[in-house]
């Protein structure tokens, strides 16, 4: 994917490092990277990469199977793997990046503040930063980060925190659009690592739809303490789509309560479908978006 191969190494003082490697590293070092400038708008922002290739957007990548459809690449590595082109530090999380136009978005948290990124791939450069306070803790008290990766769609990027704020920024300049308290408005139960499906964007019928994995309950729904998730039921909000523009919601489906996988994109008997994994770790819903 552009020769960008993004590896998490957690160092021994607990920090986390991002590091970007390319295979043609030399080349990148020298090249010219064009200035992001502020879109008109309802304007895409310009697309930054000075060489070819392929975008990885979303979760998996565009084909949403984690396979590049890129060819060309020089292997096998040297034994100490290629050169180390940029690297940044992260704080507490465990989504990759999404990278398009460009661009590289990572979010991360410290502290008291998930935070959100823009860096220029080829170069690490910062573009923006944004954020929000959050006091997430998960069941185990282990780690209060991101566990969703941003989405790039367009001009848009998508982030679905652990507490469940479902929110779109600009891509530009990452001001806020919209966003969405999917816990508190769809009643959902807290699981034991919080909110860890990354958004799906689909086009249907001239509209652009994000769709995510909420699985909210009745009011009231709360077992009597947090390890008895089993006696929680799901209501009518396993999956639910929301409009990419306006963030209103456009439909939801199933009862189920949600797990921490992705949605994937499926052609099944000739219908465009939205296969999805919930809690009980079966497939239980097939979504037709064939309309």
């Amino acid at each position: 994917m552009r020769k960008l191969l993004r590896q998490f190494r957690r160092l021994a003082c607990g920090r986390i490092v991002a590091v970007a490697v390319l295979s043609a590293a030399a080349a990148l070092v020298h090249a010219r990277e064009p200035e992001a400038t502020a879109p008109q708008s309802g304007q895409a922002p310009a697309d930054l990469w000075t060489r070819p290739g392929e975008d990885w957007g979303t979760f998996l990548g565009p084909s949403g199977n984690g396979r590049s459809s890129l060819t060309g690449m020089t292997v096998p590595w040297p034994a100490g793997g290629p050169p180390i082109v940029w690297h940044c530090e992260l704080g507490e999380g465990y989504c990759g990046p999404a990278v398009a136009a460009g661009r590289c978005v990572i979010c991360d948290r410290v502290g008291g503040e998930l935070r959100v990124r823009c860096l220029a791939a080829e170069t690490g450069r910062e573009l923006w930063q944004a954020g929000y306070p959050t006091d997430y803790v998960d069941t185990f008290g282990y780690d209060g980060g991101p566990r969703a990766a941003a989405v790039i769609a367009g001009d848009a990027v998508l982030t679905f925190g652990p507490e469940g704020r479902l929110e779109c920024r600009s891509l530009a300049d990452g001001s806020s659009r919209w966003k969405v308290d999917t816990s508190a408005t769809y009643h959902v139960v807290r699981n034991f690592f919080g909110v860890s499906t990354a958004p799906v964007v689909i086009d249907v019928g001239g509209e652009r739809l994000v769709v995510v994995q909420v699985g909210g309950s009745r009011p009231g729904s709360a077992p009597p303490s947090p390890e008895r998730l089993d006696l929680v039921k799901g209501l009518d909000s396993g999956l639910v789509a929301f409009d990419l523009a306006t963030g209103a919601e456009r439909w939801r489906s199933s009862d189920q309560l949600a797990s921490y996988s992705t949605p994937l994109l499926a052609r099944i008997n000739d219908h465009d479908c939205l296969r999805s994994e919930e809690h009980t770790s079966e497939l239980q819903s097939r979504v037709d978006i064939s309309y």
